[in-house]
């Protein structure tokens, strides 16, 4: 399972938290921060493998290509990855 979410302490994330505050949640949509994420994923019987975060400069002010990191809490942009125990 990959699951992509914006990373709400980084200036993007932080900035679509109180957008998505001040606006109605659409039917199906969650904010939830990755540590929430990845008690989910222990609940469900999922093993986290591994995350990747990017966008460390805040849009528009984005001035050169940035390469993905791996881990999580500084970018706005975080993809997790998670297999099913066995």
């Amino acid at each position: 399972m990959n699951l992509t979410l914006v990373g709400n302490r980084a200036s993007l994330g932080a900035g679509l938290v109180a957008f998505s505050l001040a606006e109605e949640h659409q039917e199906g949509s969650a904010s939830c921060r990755p540590g929430e994420i990845l008690e989910i994923f222990k609940k469900i019987g999922m093993e986290f493998q591994e995350a990747f975060q990017t966008l460390f400069q805040p849009p528009p002010n984005v001035r050169k290509k940035e390469d993905p990191r791996r881990g999580f809490g500084q970018g706005g942009f975080v993809v997790l990855k998670a297999m099913k125990k066995s």
